[in-house]
Formats: structure tokens, sequence, C-alpha cells
């Protein structure tokens, strides 16, 4: 057996033995030895596995994809909004306690905002380990609009990351996709 890489595919070729009947054009003979190579694959003793769909074989070694730039940056961008809503989700704080920040606590959130001054004091609000009262509508609007300046910083962070993407190269773009 030896390996080989067809259609940027590493393959494993077996040895012919003499006299098979198979076609003189499906054999390659490599250091002696003789390999059903129907592809017409490229010999590449030991070759490594193709590491991402992203790699093209060079001849001697896997290579970043060059042409293959803009499907990357569209993963990352993909992968970049997704954690972008994560962290607005799950990461805002305000005296101390973390809210769940999903479309429809923000929508409850506007609301009550809106309708501040003619509340009921002190106002029950839920968070991520239970329940706080705001004492006043001064401080239900300075909840909100913390709360919008986190969304806020979270998206113009996600839009910075993903207009980093540009200037990088394709094997820049594959190691990012690596850890996001």
């Amino acid at each position: 057996m030896i390996t080989a890489i067809v259609n940027e595919e590493v393959i494993v070729l077996n040895e012919v033995p003499e006299n098979t009947g198979i076609a003189a054009e499906q054999i390659t003979e490599y250091e002696g030895k003789k390999y059903f190579n129907p592809d017409s694959a490229i010999i590449v003793p030991d070759a490594p596995a193709k590491p991402s769909p992203y790699h093209q074989w060079d001849g001697t070694a896997w290579i970043a994809d060059d042409s293959r730039k803009q499907e990357l940056i569209a993963e990352l961008e993909v992968r970049t909004n997704a954690d972008t809503d994560q962290k607005i989700l799950t990461g805002f704080s305000w005296n101390g306690n973390s809210f769940y920040l999903s479309l429809e606590n923000q929508m409850n959130f506007k609301a009550l905002n809106d309708i501040r001054d003619t509340l009921t004091y002190p106002v029950k609000v839920k968070h991520q380990a239970g329940y706080t009262e705001i004492a006043s509508a001064e401080d239900y609007h300075s909840f909100y609009l913390a709360g919008m300046a986190f969304i806020q910083l979270k998206i113009t962070d996600g839009w910075a990351a993903k207009d980093a993407l540009q200037e990088k190269t394709a094997g820049e773009l594959i190691e990012l996709l690596e850890v996001l």
C-alpha cells in the first residue's frame, strides 16, 4: 500500500501482483512496485490527510486555497454573528445581576421604559439568577440605557471583527475557523 492524492483527497493505492489482467493505464509504478491507480492519482508516500475543505494540494503539501477566501469570510461572518448574538443574550450585567437580553426581553424592557413614569415602583425584573427590584423611573431608565449601550457595543465589536476578516490571508482565516 501507498498513499496518493486524487481530486484533492488522500487515497490508498494497493500493490498489484504480476499478471492480474488490470489495464496498463490503471497501473502506476513507484520505487519498483506496481500499484492499482485507476484515477491517475499523484503518489505521495505518507500523505497527510487534507486539513480542511479550504486547503489544496500544491504538489508537495496542503496549502490554504486563496480562491476560497470569500467562502471562508462568509463562514466566519456567520460564526461572528452567532457569537455576537450569544454575547448579547447572556453578557449584560447591571447592578451585579446578569440579564438575558433575548429579543422578547429587549421588547419588554423597551415597553416598560416607554411607560416608566406611570409604573408603580419598585418594579420586579427577572435576571439570570432570580429577580431584582428597580426602585424608581430614573433607575429603570438607567437600566434600560445600560442594556441598549451594551447591545450597541457588542454589535459594533461584531462589525469590527467582520471588517478585520477582509485583511486576513486564507491561511489566517482557516486558523480562525478552528477557534471560533
